[in-house]
């Protein structure tokens, strides 16, 4: 009878001791509850329970419920926080969508006593968004650039893809590069390289925050390596110098050239050409006196008979009865006519030359004239 007695006062002390502990974890002793997914198939929560009277011999678990039958997801812990982990690939045809809602309950039971309270009315997964790591980060370098290339980590079927934005992280002992982007890869100028250091680089995405929300992913898988010399590259301004002066130096070479073909022909050959449109580009001294040297012309010609050259033709008009040959005033062109009196057009033009040797077109050596006088 006292055994009976004794069995029900403890059978009512364990379910009044689970009642009060069930309370008592429902009275705002879970300090903070955060469940964040990929936006694929998981959903991972953390729960911060601070009650110092909390039973560690009580099951807890979550539960997730939508237009279809709940989800469960136990929570366990070494140590805080209590953590949940739930995947629904194997439960659901496709991936989390913009319009998914879930209500979340807190469930616990503690010797057979059984309660639950709801802890979000309305969880849309995405607005918490922790993106899954980008994966396969490669390095590839360039004569004045190192590109960075990743993959995101999704399908690229998933809206989600381009609505990420990127971090990346280029380490070395003593300080630390950051930049971000929305694209997959990245440029990263060679000198922000210092040679023969040990680098090591990774990456992480976020949500943009305007329709898709969350935080930042893990870090992806690193690489590292080593860099060598490093060849400054020439800055812009000095190629455009190159560029501008170089022209310039080649124009002035060939006009330089050119002139100095013009005024000094270096060969016997005639000159063919044309003295006025060298003279323009010539400095003003040397042009006036091209100039003053094509205003001399040849007014008249006056021949004076050679005796002996003119006894000979006295001799053959007296054999012919010709009318002798006085000399007399004549053109270049008037002697051609007489007989056998041409008059060697080159010696009079050597004697003329001779006579200009201040002339820039003036030479020892030869002296041509352009136009040879027909016969």
């Amino acid at each position: 009878m006292r055994f009976s007695l004794f069995s029900q006062l403890v059978v009512w002390f364990s379910q009044t001791w689970g009642i009060l502990m069930c309370l008592n974890i429902e009275s705002a002793h879970i300090h903070s509850c955060q469940c964040l997914n990929d936006y694929l198939f998981t959903i991972r929560c953390e729960l911060n329970m601070t009650s110092e009277t909390r039973p560690h011999d009580a099951l807890y678990w979550l539960e997730f419920y939508d237009e279809r039958e709940p989800f469960v997801c136990v929570l366990t812990s070494q140590t805080d926080p209590w953590v949940c982990v739930m995947n629904l690939s194997t439960r659901v045809e496709g991936t989390f969508t913009d319009t998914n809602l879930f209500q979340i309950s807190f469930n616990y039971s503690l010797h057979g006593n059984n309660n639950s309270f709801v802890l979000k009315n309305f969880y849309k997964p995405v607005d918490f968004i922790q993106p899954v790591p980008p994966s396969n980060l490669t390095l590839l370098w360039k004569p004045d650039e190192a590109v960075f290339h990743w993959l995101s980590g999704y399908d690229e079927s998933i809206m989600l893809v381009s609505k990420l934005r990127y971090q990346l992280s280029i380490q070395r002992k003593g300080g630390v590069f950051e930049v971000e982007s929305f694209e997959t890869n990245m440029s990263v100028p060679v000198s922000t390289f210092a040679a023969y250091t040990d680098y090591t680089a990774h990456v992480r995405s976020v949500p943009h925050q305007i329709h898709y929300r969350g935080v930042w992913s893990h870090w992806g898988p690193a690489i590292s390596w080593t860099t060598g010399p490093i060849n400054e590259t020439v800055s812009s301004a000095t190629v455009w110098m190159a560029l501008f002066v170089l022209p310039v130096i080649l124009l002035f070479y060939f006009s330089y050239t050119r002139c100095k073909r013009c005024v000094l022909n270096p060969s016997p050959a005639p000159h063919i050409g044309d003295f006025k449109q060298c003279s323009i580009m010539l400095p003003e001294k040397v042009g006036d006196l091209l100039q003053r040297e094509e205003s001399l012309q040849i007014d008249n010609l006056i021949e004076e008979p050679n005796p002996a050259q003119l006894e000979k033709t006295n001799d053959v008009n007296d054999g012919s009865n010709h009318a002798s040959f006085t000399g007399s005033p004549r053109s270049p062109s008037m002697l051609q006519s007489s007989v056998d009196s041409k008059v060697s057009m080159g010696s009079w033009t050597q004697t003329w030359m001779s006579a200009e040797k201040g002339s820039v077109t003036y030479s020892d050596e030869y002296c041509t004239l352009s136009y040879p006088i027909s016969e």
